[in-house]
């Protein structure tokens, strides 16, 4: 460990010196070191230290696990003792560690203490996860299956499995040595615990402060004449409208309505409230202007709304009636019962259009926002209360519906900014050379308008170029500190995060500035790290994770990269305040050397990002280093490094770092290397998948390997044998599907994603692989069910348990025979009705069924959250199950029931009984069928001949927008659909008889598409073409026959004439109509196939999504609505909306 320095060797105390974190991208001075020691370049650091609760953290999760293997076993060399006192050990130091985060207490010599103890625990966190390998390894090669074959879900017998199991565990000397090195170094630090302790208690007697008390520099108030406001227009001018016009956010009163203003520290929230704040044009008739800060104590928040709304001279006395309320009211704080300070609140507010800001709120109690909302009720209608916050979830918590957020400024603003900060009075033309690198230091700051003012105090002070390019040069916090400046606010923003969010901010700092994270990447970066825990058996770590994302994203850290909600970019200062807190404990060897150039590694880095370039170049000093915990080898290789010197460097390397949790490279040399077998702690791995050709046979020894991610991977990857081996494996990116090429892919248990599965008859691929793997979540869809041949083999899927799945798709495929044994239907009944799934599910498809009838768990509410359903091809079903009474369904696709003679309103989950016997009853929620559907579609079915429908009092199809039917000729009889409460578009071919209803409601909208012109005259009722209002014909030909139609002047609801391929032509008829027409063109190559039956360029076409159904949309200027002819047909050339046979129409 470095030795103590004096503090005045440190550097003033006034400097931000927060911690050590240094880029080794940064400019060093020839020939020095690149990198100081911890202690020679911290001094003191101000924020809290993340070691504390990290480490209570770790400590509660070894101590656990150190008891499961205590109990009843391991007397050999004394274990069960040895582990008894580190358990004990453990809990004495963590309760200690939790008075000192509890108290926030921060001292040089603790935090020293701090990482001592850091790299112990890490070490018997080692200790132990090497005790588990074992246990993974014996379980992996089938020599005891006692735990995991458990499947009670009481945990106590879970535990006694595992302690049974972990009986039969030997342990070798290796193992023993470090378990002996581990205790030693804990019983040391307990002997220092009672000096930590004496620690603790003398910061609590010497810093007893008023935690309520607010730092001058974060009191905020609202000047006469504020600053000018750089950049901000629009936020401007929306936030002055929503002052005038904004939603009421109080579903109790409408007497006022919120507004907030969102962004990180220094971004600019309080500027803006303070410009529309002192808005002459904004007609109140009282302003207060109150700063919240930490301490929203709702009697002292009251006081000063009432204090702040006299001084501006906004409250008349005389208008508080009584004279005591008055007295009351010149000594406010004299009253401490907070129901007398609230009415004389309230009494000030009465009958007053009031706007009150509330500066830089951290609260997030509803019940205090409640009662702060007290007096506020009884203002006039048209009151505002403005709120400035750095966390949306304040926000949301106070219920505001209109929300300012506030990102950087462009960068050329911001440069004004800082210009006018460091050059208001100098002449300008005298320092060109100044703006040049002045310019540059603009584009570190993210946007940031308080760090351009910042580092403009910063750089006026000095005009040479020298001091120019230091600053330059600089990180943010090394700039000398100011109350109120940017590292300050910073700060503060660090320090109000919750402890469990700390580390993962932290950890954010291994990659570059700017860098693009990956929704799923981060999360499984955190989970690989030890940093994502689950409390219970009902948490999952994902679902953890992923709200560790949204909590920093609602706090300003996380920003939507390029507008997309998967990709994620911390704040460039931000970014700077983590490098400074981790202390050099993440640290990033990313610039470009010279290769006589000195480098240092920090002391404690444990987690390193390093070019693949300097992997090579400094591998021997990357070798000194034993505790590293993650590597990130970034970028390609430069041209003149031979990739043989990368794979001799990248194997000395993980040599020496055998203790990785986390390894993503770059670059590989012709495969994985076989050094990577010995990580045994490895949890993340992510290499280039277009290089493996094969896989080391000690990959499949990586036991505690969790994620496999492989970019650029080839869809014939071939994965090794013994790949089931890796029990903890949580998923395989981007090819879940490869995994289920896998024999026994069962015992990968914690699988998360597994797309697609290929039923086999031979041994390790049977439907009951899948019993076990109950941390599926996604899609899922299982093949060649053909080859399951009993009820109990379909039910050893156990579907019914997979609670996260939300696709599912069931597909039999008998290879095109066109008759199936009756036997063979029998066999698919059975297996259809073991393949019962869970009640969670979302969307269901089932294709290639032979069965006659429908399964039981289709008639039973079984699938009440189900939204999308497809059957296709299963030609031998005869009915349809009671679709109608499913309550969340909105798109149901039915293609080639060719079985299918009639539906019945059985279809519509309505007895019909019940419809005999009270036909007039009231229309109630459960005389509604069908309650959520918004597209029907039927195609080829072929011997359908009927429809029935219901008679009145009962409701059909209440949200149906589209109606497809295809290829069903035989169907005869009017179609039961609704009474059109909104626009309904419907297609129907080839023609048919099919009617529609003649109680269709004249007030509706309705859209027809067909292949037929004359289907209008035929299919709808006359009273009923008044409906129409869009038609779209095809080719001159067409159009030609449609205007010598008399009924085409009968459409008297006609709003648009949409005319494709008709290029010029303008008949005498069309030139007086009143509606507009619009004329395009299509490509009819792309035309010839029915819905969702397209290729994946066809769907992009039509602007159609498989599981969203199909875009009927209004057409734009580049977008057609295409309606093709069916592969069936003879017809070559598509047929679309309105038109008629495109064989008759001229191009």
């Amino acid at each position: 460990m470095p030795e103590n320095i004096p503090r005045d060797e440190r550097g003033r105390s006034s400097r931000i010196l927060l911690g050590f974190r240094r880029s080794v991208g940064s400019a060093e001075a020839p020939g020095s070191p690149t990198s100081l020691s911890r202690r020679e370049q911290k001094g003191d650091r101000n924020p809290r230290p993340t070691a504390g609760w990290f480490i209570g953290t770790f400590i509660a999760k070894v101590a656990d696990l150190g008891i499961l293997y205590v109990k009843n076993q391991y007397e050999y060399r004394d274990v069960k003792g040895k582990l008894k006192q580190l358990e004990k050990n453990l809990r004495k130091i963590q309760a200690a560690l939790f008075e000192v985060d509890k108290r926030r207490i921060t001292n040089p010599g603790l935090e020293e203490w701090l990482w001592d103890l850091k790299d112990s625990v890490y070490a018997a966190e080692d200790v132990i996860d090497g005790f588990e390998y074992n246990l993974l390894e014996d379980i992996a090669k089938g020599k005891n299956q006692l735990f995991f074959e458990e499947k009670s879900n009481d945990r106590a017998k879970i535990k006694n499995k595992f302690i049974d199991t972990l009986k039969l565990l030997a342990f070798c000397k290796e193992d023993l040595n470090q378990l002996d090195d581990a205790i030693k170094k804990f019983s040391e630090l307990v002997d220092e615990l009672g000096k930590l302790l004496k620690v603790v208690e003398l910061n609590v007697a010497t810093n007893k402060k008023d935690d309520a008390e607010i730092p001058n520099w974060r009191r905020t108030t609202s000047p006469v004449k504020p600053r000018p406001l750089r950049g901000r227009d629009d936020e401007v001018t929306k936030l002055k409208m929503l002052l005038k016009t904004g939603n009421n956010s109080n579903p109790d009163s409408n007497s006022f309505s919120l507004v907030s203003i969102v962004g990180p520290g220094g971004i600019g929230k309080t500027e803006l409230a303070r410009l529309v704040y002192n808005e002459e044009n904004l007609n109140f008739h009282i302003k207060a202007w109150v700063c919240v800060c930490n301490n929203f104590n709702v009697r002292r928040l009251s006081i000063e709304i009432i204090e702040s709304a006299a001084f501006h001279g906004h409250i008349v006395l005389h208008s508080i009636n009584n004279l005591d309320e008055i007295l009351k009211l010149t000594d406010l704080h004299s009253i401490s019962n907070l129901d007398e300070i609230q009415k004389i609140l309230s009494k000030c507010l009465m009958g007053k259009r009031f706007l009150v800001v509330l500066d830089d709120v951290w609260e997030e109690s509803v019940a205090n926002w409640e009662n702060l909302c007290t007096a506020f009720r009884s203002g006039l209608e048209g009151s505002r209360i403005i709120v400035t916050t750095q966390l949306e979830s304040v926000a949301k918590m106070m219920g505001t519906k209109d929300i300012v957020n506030l990102d950087g400024l462009d960068d050329k603003v911001n440069w004004e900014l800082l210009k006018e900060c460091s050059l208001r009075d100098q002449n300008h033309a005298e320092h060109r050379r100044l703006e040049r690198i002045g310019w540059e230091i603009s584009q570190k700051l993210g946007g940031s308008p308080l760090a351009a003012v910042t580092v403009g105090r910063a750089l006026k002070y000095d005009l040479k170029e020298e001091h120019w390019r230091r600053i330059l040069h600089k990180k943010i916090y090394e700039i000398e500190e100011k109350e109120g400046d940017i590292v300050s606010v910073l700060r503060l923003s660090y320090e109000q995060l919750p402890a469990h969010l700390k580390q993962c901010y932290i950890s954010c700092s291994l990659f570059p500035k700017n860098h693009s994270f990956e929704k799923d990447d981060l999360l499984q970066m955190w989970m690989a790290l030890g940093f994502v825990q689950a409390n219970d058996k009902y948490d999952r770590m994902e679902d953890i994770g992923q709200d560790l994302i949204n909590e920093l994203s609602s706090r300003s850290f996380f920003v939507n990269a390029k507008r997309k909600e998967d990709k994620f970019v911390i704040h460039a200062v931000l970014h700077e305040l983590a490098d400074c807190i981790s202390d050099g404990e993440y640290f990033r060897l990313d610039g470009e050397y010279e290769g006589n150039q000195p480098i240092r590694l920090p002391d404690k880095a444990r987690h390193i990002y390093v070019t693949a370039d300097n992997l090579v170049m400094f591998s021997k000093i990357l070798c000194k280093k034993e505790n590293v915990r993650s590597l990130v080898v970034a970028g390609d290789l430069s041209d003149g490094i031979p990739k043989s010197d990368f794979v001799d460097s990248l194997k000395d390397v993980l040599d020496s770092f055998k203790c990785l949790r986390l390894l993503m490279l770059s670059v590989l040399g012709s495969g994985l290397p076989k050094a990577i077998g010995g990580l045994k702690h490895l949890r993340y791995l992510e290499i280039p998948g277009d290089v493996i050709t094969e896989w080391p046979e000690s990959f499949c020894k990586l036991y505690h390997l969790q994620w496999v991610n492989l970019k650029m991977c080839s869809k014939n990857l071939l994965l090794p044998e013994k790949m089931n081996r890796l029990i903890r494996l949580r998923r395989l990116i981007p090819s879940p599907e490869a995994i289920s090429t896998i024999a026994g892919v069962g015992k990968l248990t914690s699988l998360q994603e597994l797309k697609k599965y290929h039923v086999q008859l031979k041994e390790g691929f049977e439907v009951g692989q899948l019993s076990a793997m109950n941390q599926l979540q996604g899609k899922l869809c299982i093949s060649n069910l053909q080859h399951v041949e009993s009820l109990k083999k379909a039910e050893q899927a156990m579907l019914r348990t997979k609670e996260h799945l939300s696709k599912l798709k069931l597909h039999w495929d008998y290879k095109g025979e066109e008759i199936i044994q009756h036997s063979k239907w029998e066999v698919a009944e059975k297996v259809i009705e073991g393949l019962k799934p869970h009640s969670n599910l979302r969307k269901l498809t089932i294709s290639g069924y032979k069965g006659c009838k429908s399964p039981t768990w289709m008639k039973n509410k079984l699938l009440s959250n189900l939204e999308h359903l497809k059957l296709r091809n299963c030609g031998s079903w005869k009915a349809l199950p009671p679709f109608g009474e499913l309550p969340l369904l909105k798109i149901l696709h039915i293609r080639s029931l060719s079985s299918i003679g009639k539906i019945d309103t059985t279809f519509f989950g309505i007895d019909k009984d019940k419809i005999c016997v009270n036909p007039q009853k009231e229309k109630k929620e459960n005389n509604v069928s069908f309650p959520s559907l918004e597209e029907l579609l039927f195609d080829g079915l072929e011997n359908w001949n009927a429809w029935d429908g219901l008679e009145n009092g009962f409701e059909l199809f209440p949200c149906l927008r589209r109606l497809f039917i295809w290829n069903c000729n035989n169907l005869r009889g009017p179609l039961p659909l609704p009474s059109f409460p909104r626009e309904l578009t419907i297609l129907l071919y080839p023609p048919s008889s099919t009617k529609f209803p003649k109680d269709t409601h004249p007030t509706s909208v309705l859209k027809i598409y067909t292949n037929n012109v004359n289907l209008i005259r035929d299919c709808l009722e006359e009273r009923n073409r008044v409906l129409l209002c869009t038609l779209e014909i095809h080719g001159i030909f067409v159009l030609r026959s449609v205007i010598e139609k008399d009924w085409f002047f009968q459409l008297n609801s006609l709003k648009q004439l949409v005319l494709v391929n008709c290029g010029t032509y303008n008949p005498p008829e069309l030139q007086n109509i009143s509606f507009p027409i619009i004329r395009r063109a299509s490509d009819a190559q792309k035309l010839n196939t029915p819905p969702a039956e397209a290729s994946s360029k066809e769907l992009r076409t039509r602007q159609r999504d498989e599981d969203q159904g199909w875009n009927t949309q209004p057409l734009s200027t580049s977008d057609v609505v295409h309606m093709p002819t069916p592969e069936k047909t003879d017809n070559k050339r598509s047929k679309i909306a309105l038109g008629a046979k495109q064989d008759d129409a001229s191009n």
